[in-house]
């Protein structure tokens, strides 16, 4: 068996924000993806950070943070294709988080 993936949800359009909120920094000054991320990592064996196509300074970010990281076409359908996104390029896990 496999490991247990985080899965970082992060192909979202931030409209409602009004700004990319995963470049944001918290009061410390770390991104929000990057602390997201750093937070999975934690709990899990590996995180697989799902993106929009075009992150590719987003994708760079989480990757020196140590995440895997795969791109979801179907991202502006909603939250459920990026994670069946993710689910799919990471079939072999044990689990999901």
């Amino acid at each position: 068996m496999s490991d247990i993936i985080g899965i970082l949800l992060a192909a979202g359009a931030s409209r409602r924000f009004g700004a990319d909120k995963l470049t944001q920094t918290l009061a410390d000054g770390t991104p929000l993806a990057a602390q997201a991320c750093r937070n999975l990592l934690a709990g899990t064996d590996g995180v697989l950070a799902v993106l929009r196509p075009g992150a590719d300074a987003l994708a760079e970010s989480l990757r020196a943070e140590g995440a895997e990281v795969c791109f979801c076409a179907e991202a502006d359908t909603g939250m459920g294709a990026s994670l069946a996104s993710g689910i799919r390029a990471r079939s072999e896990a044990q689990g999901w988080l």
